[in-house]
């Protein structure tokens, strides 16, 4: 039993009525005390026509008490102060209205009420107090000597069952307040529980889609700088022309969560360049017709790739649309006007200028006032005259020049290099753009690849600083011996096989004639490649065996 009213003494001490509902509670509250001013006011004009003057002058004290209660809720915020004075009031007033037996006893009959208002208005404690308090002074009034002082305002029956009635009454009102208030904390320790593990949830959610969107983003920088890398001349044009595109869009006002769309969507609209070859992108020379529609293939081939891209759909309407014109005089759709989509209407703007504004292999940028010029004559004809409009905005306060000097700076500064731990996850896609196809060991080329590839190696390394070597492998006829041609043949299979067993999974080899392979050793180490090679010349020896061939290399580091 002990236990039980320590348990129950320990929940009532808990307030139920927290946050908005105590807002509301404060506020109902001030409400009732307007209530009780209303009521009492009322009730001290009919005391006062009636020449009951000791009456009128407690409704005084309930009115003016009913506005303290206002007051203190309204203005203080207090429910404490307002639980407080209306105890006091209603233990004096109540007490004297028994003793007196006013109205004939009915006024005792609000100390009914009064408890039940007290717990659900105030706290289930306050109104337990007050009711036990009501209990004890019937049964010391009905119950003891005073008995028969009070014969003279009550009935028989009312002293004899009243209290019993009230008794039974306030056992009701509290174990129905308590189960009330105890029902309330465990709704509060629900959505606090609730809560946090929504809260958790949400913060694991937050982070794993941090952690998606981080290896999203590597996903298409890695792939873009595979689409730089390609022609020195555009090397960080995808990033200008996103960062341009992001200017430009929040300059128009648009949502930050669109921003950011149009960021991935703008830094892949040239991905169709991949699979231009370089001797059409890096020619020096002005392009005939068939390498110029090889050139505007770079739209289709780019929707393409990006036609499964269902993260960021918009990136193959941005890759096939960013040349159409204003006019409908672009490729490859001729689309017109705002049926061209307004993220490839930004970067259409914006892949121009950094076009005029950059070194190309024909030429170098063009002066400032020549851009402005050639692009105000695109108003309406190649540009969404809007967007023109914003653009020269931020071209004429400098903003372009200091995201073309930061981007620029990202490309050239050490910090743009890649780890080493990326190096073969960069060659690995590119293996798969380039050549098409998974490998495993050493990647093998056909002889007429080798060039291409080659050219890609050196743009690659040479832009994050890293190095590789050249070297050509030769198995020479020992002096005097006629090698047979399919031991030849076989010879130089074998050494192709020992390459592919000796070296990284980066690393490239071509078979360039009968006699000879070349092999590309990405960060392999000038002083490695001996060491590298005796290896390889040792598997080759281990599976030919003594020959008529003696294997020789040539090195050239880059």
């Amino acid at each position: 039993m002990l236990e039980m009213m320590k348990k129950y003494h320990n929940l009532l001490k808990q307030d139920i009525y927290r946050g908005k509902l105590k807002e509301d509670n404060i506020r109902t509250v001030g409400i009732v005390g307007l209530l009780i001013t209303f009521v009492a006011s009322i009730t001290t004009v009919m005391n006062f026509y009636q020449h009951k003057m000791m009456m009128g002058l407690t409704t005084v004290i309930l009115a003016l008490t009913g506005l303290f209660i206002y007051f203190v809720t309204s203005r203080l915020k207090n429910r404490r102060i307002a639980a407080v004075s209306f105890s006091v009031l209603a233990v004096f007033i109540f007490t004297y209205y028994t003793i007196c037996g006013t109205n004939e006893g009915f006024a005792t009959l609000w100390t009914i009420l009064v408890p039940m208002a007290m717990m659900y208005f105030i706290g289930v404690r306050f109104g337990i107090a007050i009711g036990v308090y009501y209990l004890f002074l019937y049964l010391i009034l009905f119950y003891t000597p005073l008995r028969q002082h009070m014969e003279a305002f009550y009935s028989q029956t009312f002293i004899q069952r009243f209290p019993i009635l009230y008794m039974f009454a306030l056992m009701l009102e509290s174990v129905s307040m308590i189960q009330y208030h105890a029902m309330t904390l465990d709704q509060y320790d629900y959505d606090e529980r609730l809560h946090n593990e929504v809260t958790r949830l949400t913060a694991a959610e937050k982070d794993k889609r941090i952690e998606l969107e981080k290896m999203y983003e590597q996903m298409v920088l890695t792939l873009v700088s595979a689409i730089d890398a390609k022609d020195k001349y555009t090397n960080g044009h995808s990033a200008r022309v996103s960062a341009y595109s992001v200017a430009l869009a929040r300059k128009l006002g648009w949502p930050e969560e669109e921003v950011g769309i149009l960021r991935y969507e703008a830094l892949l609209h040239d991905v169709g360049k991949i699979g231009i070859p370089d001797t059409i992108l890096n020619k020096q020379g002005r392009l005939n017709d068939m390498e110029y529609r090889v050139i505007q293939s770079h739209t289709v081939s780019g929707a393409n790739i990006l036609e499964n891209a269902t993260t960021l759909p918009g990136a193959k309407d941005v890759a096939l649309h960013h040349h159409e014109r204003y006019d409908g005089k672009g490729y490859p759709e001729h689309l017109a006007g705002e049926n061209i989509s307004a993220h490839a209407r930004v970067v259409s703007v914006m892949d121009a200028y950094d076009a005029m504004n950059s070194d190309r292999i024909y030429r170098n940028a063009l002066p400032r006032e020549k851009i402005i010029q050639e692009m105000q004559q695109g108003r309406g004809l190649q540009f969404d005259p809007v967007y023109l409009d914003v653009f020269m905005g931020l071209l004429e306060d400098g903003s372009l020049e200091k995201i073309a000097e930061k981007q620029n700076m990202a490309v050239e500064t050490p910090e743009d290099k890649l780890p080493e731990n990326e190096i073969q996850n960069l060659q690995e896609l590119i293996s798969r753009l380039v050549l098409t196809g998974k490998y495993e060991g050493a990647v093998g080329l056909e002889e007429t690849e080798t060039p291409k590839f080659y050219e890609y190696i050196r743009n690659f390394c040479s832009r994050y600083g890293h190095s590789f070597e050249l070297v050509m492998i030769t198995l020479r006829p020992i002096p005097g011996v006629i090698p047979d041609p399919e031991r030849q043949k076989k010879a130089i299979q074998t050494m192709e096989l020992a390459v592919k067993k000796t070296v990284r999974q980066a690393d490239v080899i071509s078979e360039v004639s009968d006699t000879q392979l070349l092999a590309i050793l990405v960060e392999a180490g000038e002083e490695n490649v001996d060491s590298i090679m005796c290896r390889i010349f040792a598997n080759f020896y281990k599976v030919f065996g003594s020959s008529e061939f003696e294997p020789t290399y040539e090195m050239q580091s880059f």
